[in-house]
């Protein structure tokens, strides 16, 4: 019976965490159905009023949490059959079975290895839970030092001193972890790095097209300048004077005519 200080729920609480610590990912109703059946021996009629569903709700859910416990053992794969036999399986834990469903689960546990294997499977996990769950879960405090023997009546007051024990030595700080940039800064950098060296070869080869331009220029410049001057003199030598025509040329009379 429960005291004032510990209500009816504390014991199905308790239970339910337990079954959280094991199963941590379990729905909420199929937990809590979980340690009412396996944990606090309530009946299926029990735990339907205590979570304020129908019992078939109640079936439903103790399937769904036995299977995850079994599953924690091994997740063995399994067909229409084989969910049908485990089904009945756990029905079969909460009330015996009608007698067309109890024939056809024999002969399909017959035939079937690997529901046998659920079963097995699904029987130590359930055992397990119960066993860690009546475990003692207080941590062992560790012993208190002796009391110093007591005084005599007639004996002089005196100093009383405990041993104190020796402070446990500090823990090693733990070596810090290297610090590894990140994917982005290391993509910006990369990119940044191209970039860079992209813009420094299109400068290359801009700066190299208008070295080949100056240099056409320079030499076109050049021949046309070597042309002109060609010209120049081939002109120059068509104005030339004749030696007679010269300002101080010697005057020279033509010759008489004789025998006319």
């Amino acid at each position: 019976m429960p005291s004032a200080r510990q209500p009816a729920s504390a014991p199905r609480d308790r239970a339910e965490r337990h079954v959280f610590g094991v199963l941590p990912e379990l729905a909420a109703v199929e937990r809590r159905v979980l340690a009412l059946l396996e944990l606090c021996s309530l009946s299926t009629t029990e735990a339907a009023a205590d979570l304020g569903i129908d019992e078939a709700a109640v079936r439903e859910a103790a399937f769904s949490a036995r299977r995850a416990l079994r599953r924690e053992r091994a997740a063995l794969a399994a067909g229409a059959r084989c969910e049908r036999a485990e089904r009945l399986h756990s029905d079969r834990l909460e009330a015996p079975l009608e007698r067309v469903d109890r024939k056809w689960l024999e002969i399909h546990e017959a035939r079937c290895p690997r529901c046998e294997e659920h079963a097995t499977l699904l029987d130590e996990a359930r055992t397990e839970l119960r066993v860690a769950y009546a475990a003692p879960a207080e941590k062992q405090l560790p012993p208190a030092p002796p009391e110093p023997p007591a005084l005599d009546a007639g004996e002089p007051p005196r100093a009383q001193l405990r041993v104190v024990p020796p402070a446990p030595p500090p823990e090693p700080e733990p070596e810090p972890e290297p610090v590894v940039p990140p994917v982005q800064d290391i993509a910006r950098r990369v990119e940044h790095r191209m970039g860079a060296q992209v813009v420094k070869r299109r400068d290359n080869e801009a700066a190299k097209r208008v070295a080949r331009v100056v240099a056409i220029v320079l030499a076109i410049a050049a021949l046309l300048a070597a042309a002109g001057y060609g010209l120049s003199q081939l002109g120059g030598n068509d104005h030339q004077s004749a030696p007679w025509a010269q300002p101080h040329a010697p005057n020279v009379s033509p010759a008489p005519l004789s025998g006319q």
